[in-house]
């Protein structure tokens, strides 16, 4: 189910604990502890921990986490078991397993056990509701960085060619995202439409090209040029949520300048894409509010939530 405080939780989360920064990383950990101590009921976290430490997993499925996915794992599940949040059931998932099933199952009296995947494995089962932290799952969330130095305009015969490289790392989905930025993509500055302005968008490969037609285009998209604004490109939750590229693609915000005879970059940011908020997971999640100064701070470590894009424009 989409909740964005979920999805806020999970980047400012993945800042406290994996943050390459570590002064970064000490601001965003004390940030989450100031909030959980508003939860109420919170365990102790000697107790997670010497269950979690404990656990070894069986010969066929070893239980296996860094010290950061520990960390972590112990806060999640005083967070799970508080007053506020009450779940019944936290799962760990072993670091090294490829999928979402298994692993160390603490309840919220702090038993555990150990769920095996195989088909007859022992107390072999899925897991429907509360608290599940998915290390694996976090391994493409801060891959990329805030800024993109690929996305370039050049000039040609025919006028103006926006590039943007490497959309989508799936090239049969680029057609149909081509085809959504047609329609939903916008300039800051003016209300008309890629379509109204005589821009054309193309899918070339796993890039998207955005480029003038009839010289009354190349008119239309000079002052914008010169003025240096944004091109806005996202995609109709809407309409287009249900697309298999989805979950996929990121929100861009490209700075537009002028170009010149050889390719000038524009400044670029990229949001978190959807696919990547898929390491902690929980039927139902409490609100969750950010500061300036905390979505700054994960802009450091990883691409922001496309909710929070708009807040770094000033950077580029």
């Amino acid at each position: 189910m989409f909740s964005s405080d979920l999805e806020f939780f999970q980047l400012v989360a993945g800042g406290a604990f994996y943050h390459d920064d570590l002064k970064e990383k000490t601001f965003l950990r004390a940030y989450l502890d100031k909030w959980l101590q508003k939860q109420e009921g919170i365990v102790d976290p000697g107790i997670i921990r010497n269950i979690i430490t404990k656990e070894q997993g069986t010969a066929l499925e070893p239980f296996v986490l860094s010290e950061a996915d520990v960390e972590c794992a112990v806060f999640l599940a005083q967070l799970a078991f508080s007053k506020n949040f009450n779940s019944k059931r936290f799962t760990i998932v072993s670091r090294d397993t490829i999928g979402e099933e298994g692993g160390l199952v603490i309840t919220n009296n702090l038993k555990s056990y150990y769920s095996e995947r195989f088909l007859f494995g022992k107390n072999r089962h899925i897991q429907k509701s509360g608290f599940k932290f998915i290390p694996n799952n976090l391994k493409y969330i801060s891959k990329y960085k805030l800024f993109s130095e690929e996305v370039f305009i050049i000039s040609e015969e025919s006028g103006f060619l926006i590039v943007i490289p490497n959309v989508i790392h799936q090239s049969e989905w680029v057609p149909d995202i081509a085809r959504a930025f047609q329609n939903d993509g916008r300039i800051e500055g003016t209300k008309d439409s890629f379509i109204n302005l005589g821009l054309r968008v193309d899918a070339v490969g796993r890039d998207i090209h955005i480029q003038t037609g009839s010289p009354e285009s190349i008119i239309k998209i000079m002052p914008l040029l010169m003025e240096e604004k944004l091109i806005h490109l996202q995609v109709s939750e809407s309409e287009d949520v249900e697309q298999p590229w989805f979950d996929y693609l990121p929100k861009i915000l490209i700075r537009l300048k002028m170009p010149e005879e050889d390719k000038v970059l524009l400044p670029s940011i990229y949001s978190n894409i959807a696919n990547n908020y898929k390491w902690a997971q929980s039927d139902s999640f409490n609100t969750f509010k950010v500061t300036k100064k905390v979505i700054q701070s994960v802009g450091s470590w990883c691409r922001p939530h496309s909710y929070w894009v708009s807040k770094f424009v000033e950077l580029i």
